[in-house]
């Protein structure tokens, strides 16, 4: 019969992984140094993840629900022009507060575009900002384009955005919000639901 798991130990030894990852870099982690920064046995931890590479899937996981869930509301406001706005900066204030792990993602792990989309929560967001987009569309508020493409743009703008500010410190993240924001809007928003930068 399978252990069953922990949610609190799993946590724990997210929060490890993390932590050694940031010191080490991702060859230079071994799973027995994950075990110990959680002070458990190595064998618990391959009852959790079965590889480093798990580990790290999870830790992209559980950003992308952050991100998720501080998105998924805004978008839902029926002033769209301001739902562009507060998506676009809920996006960046997760990036912004979790820039540790978004550097250990992107700079010592240097995780792929093809391994970001094979998580669920990476698939549901571009689901629901498609299905969003698609539904605008249908009422005109927003300009037509093909939804699902349109989604994954923007998810790159934003990605863009967050990597170029707060990995690469190539440009001041107040100044390319606003910018972004307000192209998103007069980009999207069509006729009279345009209603400018908020």
């Amino acid at each position: 019969m399978a252990r069953p798991i922990d949610p609190a130990l799993q946590g724990k030894i997210l929060e490890a992984a993390r932590t050694v990852l940031a010191e080490h870099g991702y060859t230079g982690t071994r799973m027995a140094d994950v075990a110990a920064q959680a002070g458990i046995a190595t064998g618990t931890i391959y009852l959790y993840f079965k590889s480093k590479d798990a580990l790290v899937l999870a830790l992209t996981e559980d950003l992308n629900l952050r991100l998720l869930t501080a998105v998924s509301p805004k978008l839902a406001q029926p002033d769209f022009a301001l739902a562009i706005a507060d998506a676009a900066r809920a996006a960046l204030a997760v990036c912004a507060s979790e820039r540790d792990l978004l550097k250990l993602l992107y700079l010592n792990v240097g995780l792929s575009k093809l391994v970001e989309m094979t998580l669920p929560t990476y698939d549901l967001l571009h689901q629901q900002l498609a299905a969003t987009l698609a539904k605008q569309m249908q009422a005109g508020v927003v300009y037509a384009y093909d939804p699902k493409t349109l989604a994954e743009l923007l998810i790159g703008l934003i990605d863009w955005t967050a990597q170029a500010c707060l990995i690469w410190g190539d440009g001041d993240l107040p100044m390319y919000e606003a910018t972004l924001i307000q192209m998103l809007q007069r980009a999207l928003v069509a006729g009279d639901g345009r209603q400018g930068n908020r």
